[in-house]
């Protein structure tokens, strides 16, 4: 039976990687959105085609798309997810090689032998409005009132190869972040839309974060909102340079070294690979 996907997650984010060489597959808006439908289809938070284009010795590219078939430009877990199906498939030959998304070239390392632990090297940061981008006067998107539904927030930014705003707050509720999430995501400050994190300090060395992802919605991780959040942690000087991040779906380590790169690392797992039956593949345009 030929394998049409295989099927990952990283602390409950879960991506569907399809290998253009293994099956064909059109990733339509229409295509990808079916795909993540978790009623309909094989369910995740998104879609990753690759490697794109690959030759022997040559660099490996993925395409990586959110749940509603959008493209993504890069995600942090996505990426470590790809990471292990290189090195489980036998593309990569060493256990440190480099991943190209749309608009960011990320290396990672293989940290053990079955690929479970994988750091990725997320790259600089930036707050200046017109990298993430945000409306209005150029400037450093820091701790700016915003009002959402009546309510007074303070919103930083952060752009990390996509763009995340983060509001620190004493308790975290997915509640109000299911009401607050759709509507920053959507706001006309944004007008790529954005990424939202509701943020706890606990101390440090250890933040609690809870996710509304651009194209996706609520999940349970993500590897560049936990990047974002301490990013904007530590420029505030809340946080030290290494943080554990805790998330609906499980902690990530993220590290930001004195180059300004930051590091992510954690868990990886593979859950279940298959193929498409003609009931679902005639529904593909």
């Amino acid at each position: 039976m030929n394998v049409d996907f295989f099927k990952y997650q990283a602390l409950g984010n879960d991506y569907i990687v399809i290998d253009p060489a293994k099956t064909k597959f059109k990733p339509s808006y229409e295509n990808i959105k079916l795909l993540c439908y978790r009623n309909h289809a094989i369910g995740a938070d998104g879609v990753i085609l690759g490697p794109v284009d690959y030759k022997e010795g040559k660099e490996f590219i993925a395409k990586i798309f959110n749940s509603d078939g959008s493209p993504t430009r890069v995600s942090g877990n996505g990426i470590r997810i790809f990471a292990k199906y290189l090195w489980e498939q036998g593309y990569a030959k060493d256990k440190t090689f480099s991943i190209k998304t749309q608009n960011s070239k990320i290396e990672v390392v293989i940290l053990d032998n079955r690929a479970k632990y994988i750091q990725a090297d997320m790259g600089l940061y930036s707050f200046t409005s017109t990298d993430i981008p945000a409306k209005g006067k150029v400037r450093e998107v820091l701790s700016e009132s915003i009002e959402i539904n009546g309510k007074s927030y303070l919103l930083s930014c952060v752009n990390l190869g996509n763009p995340h705003a983060v509001i620190f707050t004493d308790e975290l509720s997915k509640e109000e972040l299911l009401q607050v999430g759709p509507a920053l995501e959507h706001h006309y400050l944004f007008p790529e839309k954005i990424n939202v994190q509701f943020a706890k300090i606990v101390d440090k060395h250890h933040i609690q974060v809870k996710i509304w992802e651009r194209g996706c919605g609520y999940t349970l991780a993500s590897g560049t909102s936990a990047c974002a959040v301490t990013c904007v942690a530590k420029q505030l000087d809340l946080v030290e340079k290494k943080v554990n991040v805790q998330m609906s779906g499980g902690s990530v380590e993220v590290e930001i070294k004195n180059n300004g790169h930051v590091f992510l690392t954690g868990l990886v797992e593979g859950s279940v690979s298959g193929s498409f039956l003609s009931d679902l593949k005639e529904k593909f345009n």
